[in-house]
């Protein structure tokens, strides 16, 4: 009986190990992209494509 609850308390603790680990990953991942997106949206905004008239588009 110990080694059935033993089993699915090991893989919780596992998971919950790698969640703290993925959440700092993916925040680091998202701090070095900041600057880019943040560079992408003002060029967006300072110059639009409208009206059928796309010159920068690829």
């Amino acid at each position: 009986m110990k080694k059935f609850y033993f089993l699915p308390l090991t893989i919780f603790s596992f998971s919950a190990f790698a969640q703290t680990s993925y959440k700092a990953q993916v925040s680091k991942q998202a701090d070095a992209l900041e600057k880019q997106v943040i560079a992408w949206r003002r060029d967006f905004h300072e110059h639009p494509e409208l009206g059928n008239h796309e010159v920068r588009t690829s």
